[in-house]
C-alpha cells in the first residue's frame, strides 16, 4: 500500500495549471487515454491539457507520448520538441477542414434547445486501436521508453478517465509497484471527466 501510494505523487483535473507536473531535468511523456471511453464531451479539454504542455515545456523541456486503449503505441519517443505534440492536437479540436473525414458522433442533441452536434476529424486510431481501457499498458510502454531513452529517468504525465478495465487491475498494480521502486521516476494523473474522487483516490 505504501509504495503504491508513493507511486502517484500528484493528482489533478484539466483545467488546473500543469507546470509543476512537467520535468525540468529529463524528458516528460504524456500518456494519453483513447479509448472508446473518452468521448467527444471532453474532446477540447484533452486539447487544452495538450496545448497547455507545450506552451508550458516552450523550446527547453522535452516530451514522449504514449497513446492507449486495450494496447498501447509509443507515438513519440521521449526527448521530442513538446511542439511535436501539435499534429495530435488537431484531432481533438471540432473541424476546421471543411474537406476532413469526419468522426462519427457519438452524443447527438436530445431535441430542441440542445447544443448543436460539434464534428471532429477522424483520427488514425479510431475503430483500428481505441477499444477498452487497459492503464498499465500505457504505463508500461511509458516507463520502457524511459529506461531506453533516459536511463529510466523521468515523469510520467497520465491523462485518463480512470475507467480501468476491472481485469486490469492486477497488472496495474504490479506496474505502480515498479514505478515507485524507481526513485527517479515520477508520474502524475490528470482526471479527465468522468473521473471521480473515488476513482483518483484510488490511484492515490
Amino acid at each position: 500500500v505504501a509504495l503504491l501510494a508513493l507511486a502517484v505523487s500528484l493528482v489533478r483535473r484539466p483545467a488546473e495549471p500543469l507546470a509543476g507536473l512537467l520535468s525540468r531535468e529529463s524528458s516528460t511523456v504524456v500518456v494519453l487515454d483513447v479509448s472508446a471511453s473518452v468521448s467527444d464531451l471532453v474532446y477540447r479539454e484533452i486539447a487544452r491539457t495538450l496545448q497547455e504542455i507545450v506552451n508550458t515545456a516552450g523550446d527547453e523541456q522535452r516530451v514522449g507520448l504514449v497513446l492507449f486503449s486495450d494496447v498501447a503505441v509509443e507515438a513519440l519517443p521521449p526527448g521530442t520538441r513538446a511542439v511535436e505534440l501539435a499534429p495530435f492536437i488537431r484531432y481533438f479540436l471540432p473541424r476546421q477542414d471543411p474537406g476532413a473525414r469526419l468522426k462519427p458522433t457519438v452524443y447527438r442533441g436530445g431535441g430542441p434547445g440542445s447544443p448543436p452536434e460539434i464534428a471532429y476529424p477522424l483520427s488514425p486510431w479510431f475503430r483500428r486501436f481505441s477499444g477498452g481501457t487497459r492503464i498499465s499498458t500505457g504505463l508500461a510502454a511509458a516507463r520502457h521508453a524511459l529506461d531506453r531513452d533516459a536511463g529510466g529517468a523521468g515523469t510520467i504525465l497520465l491523462l485518463s478517465d480512470l475507467e480501468e478495465a476491472k481485469e486490469d487491475v492486477p497488472r496495474l498494480t504490479t506496474e505502480l509497484a515498479a514505478y515507485a521502486r524507481n526513485p527517479k521516476l515520477s508520474l502524475n494523473v490528470v482526471g479527465l471527466p468522468p473521473a471521480t474522487e473515488a476513482k483518483t483516490a484510488l490511484f492515490e
